[in-house]
């Protein structure tokens, strides 16, 4: 100063978060396929949580292949802030395909809703998880798979806005769904993927990235 005294300049100091990564096989017991009732009807007719695979597409009345993935994300902190949120399906390298018709090609995307603890009224997979929605903790169309695996994985990046519906004391659901529901061509056309009954190698993954503030 002009005075002749002195004074201590601040100097802005970067702050360095690190970036840490989770990552989450999903759990055989709770998750599977939800076939609809009826090719219009919007409901789960039948279901199966045992097979060490799931369908997405459709079967030959038409009817819509559903799929729900359960990850138990409770080890999150609770003081977690969620950067990236990324869903890996893995399908078997051959007899993958159930038809002529893949509904990669038809199906006008293979979409991802969330759901914060589960769909329907429990963690156990059940017919109304087909169409099950509750908008305060369930978020539709959380993330679209692209359409060209890599080693036989496919991944669907979640949108930010979804990023609340992962839940950091107990479950995080998804639901598989293509956007088209079927093909109209009276005959079946589905994938076949890996559930949390197949070996740990090819399950569901869902990795999550996020810094502690």
């Amino acid at each position: 100063l002009g005075d002749g005294t002195t004074t201590d300049r601040l100097t802005p100091v970067d702050v360095v978060v690190s970036t840490l990564t989770k990552s989450y096989y999903s759990a055989g017991s709770q998750d599977g396929w939800v076939l609809e009732s009826g090719e219009t009807s919007s409901k789960g007719g039948t279901l199966n949580s045992t097979a060490a695979t799931f369908n997405v597409g459709d079967d030959a009345a038409d009817k819509q292949y559903r799929a729900i993935l359960s990850f138990n994300t409770g080890a999150l902190p609770d003081t977690a802030v969620i950067t990236k949120v990324t869903l890996r399906i893995k399908r078997p390298a051959t007899g993958f395909l159930v038809g002529n018709n893949n509904p990669f090609t038809w199906g006008l995307g293979l979409k991802a809703d969330v759901c914060k603890n589960f769909f329907g009224t429990t963690s156990a997979l059940q017919l109304v998880d087909f169409n099950y929605n509750n908008v305060t903790n369930c978020k539709l169309l959380a993330g679209t798979f692209g359409n060209t695996p890599t080693a036989y994985w496919y991944s669907a990046n979640i949108v930010n806005t979804a990023f609340a519906k992962v839940n950091k004391t107990g479950l995080t659901q998804f639901r598989l769904r293509f956007a088209k529901d079927d093909n109209d061509d009276g005959l079946a056309d589905y994938m076949k993927f890996y559930s949390g009954n197949a070996p740990a190698a090819y399950r569901p993954r869902l990795i999550i990235q996020y810094y502690v503030p």
